[in-house]
């Protein structure tokens, strides 16, 4: 679990960066940035591989072939996922990932991952917004479907100005922070889960009004 700890401190001198108000503290950070840097980088998926974000789905296999104990049944590492899925669907999931190189098979069979992290920021934005909009779909499903105890949503409207909206997309980026570092120094994996965070206008600027 090396990679994690990296991971893990990564995000910890990220965040510290972000938030500290001493010129000291912050070169003594960023230091630290490019030194974890230079030793491991978040992996780019590229235009090649694109086909990892085809189906909301195949994020989820990626993990869970590695996590998960599934001995090779295509029927159970589909009845994982919350959201149903064929058998074929799975094998093609897995499939596409070991072509595309984002999952490797060892010589005992056990699949792994080279790069635990990735960013997106080489794939074009319409593969992306498409993405986006299926994990928003099942984020509807889960208030519908799921109970309490296993998922959280919650909102809230706010009358902000634009300083506060800004502010509070950098407390958004700070927690996005947080959770990866929590996600990259796990070593028991119970389930895998997606976070969605928004916040958007629902009214023009009303100092802005002829």
């Amino acid at each position: 679990f090396q990679s994690r700890y990296r991971f893990a401190e990564y995000f910890e001198n990220l965040v510290n960066y972000n938030q500290s108000d001493s010129a000291q503290e912050k070169s003594y950070h960023y230091e630290k940035l490019k030194q974890i840097k230079k030793s491991r980088e978040f992996y780019r998926v590229n235009k090649s591989q694109a086909a990892f974000y085809h189906d909301w789905y195949i994020p989820v296999i990626r993990e869970l072939v590695v996590y998960a104990d599934w001995n090779g049944d295509y029927e159970k590492l589909a009845s994982l996922l919350v959201s149903e899925i064929s058998a074929q669907q799975a094998k093609e999931a897995v499939e596409i990932l070991l072509g595309i190189g984002l999952i490797k098979k060892d010589k005992n069979g056990k699949y792994y991952e080279e790069s635990e992290a990735l960013t997106a920021f080489d794939v074009p934005v319409d593969i992306i917004k498409r993405q986006r909009k299926k994990y928003l779909l099942r984020g509807m499903e889960a208030a519908d479907k799921l109970p309490p105890d296993i998922r959280h949503i919650s909102y809230v409207s706010v009358a902000l100005s634009e300083e506060s909206y800004k502010d509070i997309c950098g407390m958004i980026d700070d927690l996005r922070r947080k959770i990866l570092s929590v996600s990259t120094t796990e070593k028991s994996i119970d389930r895998v889960y997606h976070v969605n965070f928004q916040v958007f206008p629902l009214s023009e600027n009303i100092k802005k009004l002829d």
